[in-house]
This record gives C-alpha cells, structure tokens and sequence, in this order.
C-alpha cells in the first residue's frame, strides 16, 4: 500500500481523511492544546458496507448529539464505511456508547 498512487489507495476502498489545522481558526496551535482536557478515553468504531446510507448517518449523528459528557467525530469515507470517534471519561460508558451504535447499525441492516 506504501508504493500505491493515492488515488489506487482509494480505489481500493480504503479512505483517509486527513484533519485540518485551522479547526478553531481565532486560536493558535498551542492555544488549542488544552481544548479537550479532561478525557481520559478514546474510542473508534469502523463499519464498512456497500451500500451504506445517509439515514444511518444521521441517526448515528443524532445518537451521539444526545449522548452526555463526550465529543465526537462521525466521518463518511470514500467508498463503503463510516468511522466514529468518541473522546470520553470512562471506558465503560465508551463501550456501552460503541455498543448502542452497533444495535443501531444492525437493526437499519
């Protein structure tokens, strides 16, 4: 995969996402250090399948938004998948978190 064109990368179902620097563009680099202080837990979940819909996404969204004392991200790849990422406080409730999600992509399925 190291020797692969970026575009032959993708064209095997595999996206990156790459973040952008300037997320909060009024404070610096090392302004934004502290933004997250305080969680403690990192949790990720991938789910790939070909014919993923934006309705799942957005009840995903919508679950998470809900969800209390976390931050999260939900990014759609380029072909065939979704990753969340959750910042939390405690493993347990990251897990119980990951594991609602995962009830709820198997019911839309």
């Amino acid at each position: 995969m190291t020797r692969l064109a970026e575009h032959e990368i993708v064209e095997r179902g595999i996206g990156r996402k790459f973040q952008v620097p300037s997320v909060f563009n009024s404070i610096t680099v090392l302004e934004g250090i502290g933004c997250f202080e305080g969680y403690s837990h990192q949790a990720t979940l991938a789910f790939f399948y070909d014919n993923l819909n934006d309705q799942l996404l957005e009840r995903l969204y919508d679950i998470l938004k809900e969800t209390c004392d976390i931050e999260f991200g939900l990014t759609k790849t380029k072909k065939f998948g979704l990753l969340v990422r959750i910042l939390g406080t405690g493993a347990d409730y990251l897990v119980k978190v990951l594991l609602d999600l995962k009830q709820e992509i198997y019911s839309a399925y």
